[in-house]
């Protein structure tokens, strides 16, 4: 268990997804500890497991009480060429598919300070390669949430206030990929997805989840 960083403690009973009102509720009281300064959330979890759906409904939830803005962990990621580099398809995706020290200098460093009223950052599309100037304005102290896999773990954990993993099963995350439709837009057919899923990033998570970025969760979300 860490000593630093989100949640030095054993997070409590899982909740599902019909209880995110809970869950704003205990962020609200979180963040309001920390009023000098924005307040930062990450949501991870495997493949599949509903980051971006769990990061909307709680912008929407919290909004009303704190400036929310939403950072994809997708924005991140490295070309194509680079993500498949590393003939070991499963280290290449733990080292190579994202660039979480670019998300931590742009993004989550400068959240540290409330005198930051803009982000700029270059956001990559990861099924067409095409590179975005993003701009983000917002007044602080806010509430920042980034979602995406492989969170939990330098150089990004120490940057978060409050950890979130969405718990999954691997028999269920491979089923919501052969339908969801960014992967169904990226490969040639459900066959394909299921492929990458068994031979690269499962066989990556499960080397991740070796390293208990579970442990690190202030709080679990179960899909139902």
């Amino acid at each position: 268990m860490q000593t630093s960083g989100p949640a030095a403690t054993s997070p409590g009973s899982p909740l599902d997804f019909t209880e995110l009102g809970t869950l704003a509720d205990q962020l609200r009281t979180r963040s309001s500890d920390r009023p000098a300064r924005n307040f930062v959330i990450g949501i991870s979890g495997i493949e599949a497991a509903g980051k971006s759906t769990a990061a909307a409904e709680l912008a929407a939830l919290l909004c009303n009480s704190a400036e929310v803005i939403v950072i994809e962990g997708d924005a991140f990621s490295r070309s194509r060429a680079q993500r498949n580099a590393n003939a070991d398809p499963v280290q290449g995706y733990l080292d190579d598919a994202y660039d979480y020290g670019y998300l931590c200098h742009a993004v989550l460093e400068p959240l540290r300070s409330n005198q930051v009223r803009r982000l700029e950052f270059d956001s990559l599309e990861p099924t067409t390669d095409v590179i975005t100037r993003r701009r983000l304005d917002f007044s602080p102290p806010g509430i920042a949430i980034v979602e995406g896999v492989l969170l939990f773990r330098a150089p990004v954990l120490d940057l978060l206030d409050y950890a979130i993993w969405i718990d999954l099963e691997f028999s269920e995350s491979r089923s919501r990929a052969a339908r969801r439709p960014r992967d169904l837009a990226y490969y040639p057919d459900s066959q394909a997805i299921l492929d990458r899923y068994d031979t690269r990033f499962h066989p990556a998570q499960r080397v991740h989840l070796a390293a208990d970025p579970i442990g690190h969760a202030d709080a679990i979300l179960r899909r139902p």
